[in-house]
C-alpha cells in the first residue's frame, strides 16, 4: 500500500520529464564557484529524487567527481577514491585549502605604482648632453636602427637592406675589409695603401713647395 501511494504521489507531483531527461540533468549539474561540496551533493540528490531507481554509490561518486570545481577536480585527478565518504573528506580538505589561499591573496596590499610624470623635451636633451659628456652614447630608438639597416649595402650583390654574410646570391669577388669589387683584401688599395699604383699615388704640386 505504501509503495503504491509513494508512486502515485511521485507521479502526480513530479515534473513531467522522462527518466532519461532527469539523468541528463543530474550528469550536467556542475558545482558552483562558491558552492560547498555538501550543497552540491544535496542539489544533485534533489534532482535525482523523481527517479524510481536512484544512482548507485559508485555512479553518484563518479558524477560528483566529474562535476567538481576545476581546481579541486585537478587536485583529485590521480587520486584513487573508493567511497563517497572518502570523496567528501578530500573535497572538504581541498575547499579549505583553496579558501585559505584566496584569503591570503586578498589580504595582500594593493599597491598601485606611482604614475610616471610626463617628461619634457629639454629634460631628454639634458640627459643626452650628460651622456655625451661622460662618454656614453645616447640610446638610439628602434626607428633609427631600422633606417640604418635599410641603408646598408651588400658588398656581394650591391643591393640595400642586408650585409654580405646574410646574402643568398652567388658569392662574387670583393674585399672583405672595405667592400671594393673584383679584388681580394690583400690586393685592395683601400685596405693596403702600399698596393696603390704609381699613377694613383697623389703627388704634391711643386709650386706648393715654393709658397712661403
Amino acid at each position: 500500500m505504501w509503495p503504491s501511494l509513494c508512486e502515485a504521489l511521485r507521479t502526480n507531483f513530479q515534473q513531467h520529464k522522462t527518466a532519461f531527461e532527469i539523468k541528463e540533468m543530474v550528469r550536467s549539474r556542475k558545482q558552483g564557484q562558491n558552492e560547498s561540496f555538501d550543497d552540491f551533493r544535496n542539489a544533485v540528490l534533489k534532482l535525482a529524487e523523481p527517479l524510481q531507481s536512484l544512482f548507485s554509490e559508485l555512479e553518484l561518486m563518479e558524477i560528483l567527481q566529474h562535476n567538481l570545481r576545476p581546481r579541486i577536480r585537478q587536485q583529485l585527478l590521480y587520486v584513487q577514491i573508493n567511497s563517497l565518504a572518502e570523496l567528501r573528506r578530500l573535497c572538504l580538505k581541498s575547499e579549505s585549502l583553496v579558501n585559505e589561499i584566496n584569503r591570503s591573496t586578498n589580504a595582500l596590499p594593493n599597491v598601485n605604482p606611482r604614475p610616471q610624470s610626463r617628461r619634457y623635451v629639454n629634460e631628454v636633451q639634458d640627459e643626452n648632453d650628460l651622456a655625451e659628456s661622460i662618454g656614453i652614447e645616447p640610446e638610439v630608438d628602434e626607428i633609427s636602427k631600422l633606417s640604418a639597416e635599410a641603408k646598408q649595402i651588400c658588398w656581394n650583390c650591391r643591393r640595400e637592406g642586408h650585409r654580405y654574410f646574410d646574402c643568398f646570391e652567388i658569392r662574387t669577388v670583393f674585399c672583405y675589409g672595405c667592400g671594393a669589387p673584383e679584388v681580394y683584401r690583400p690586393k685592395s688599395s683601400r685596405c693596403n695603401p702600399e698596393n696603390l699604383k704609381e699613377s694613383e699615388v697623389p703627388r704634391n704640386n711643386p709650386r706648393d713647395d715654393l709658397k712661403p
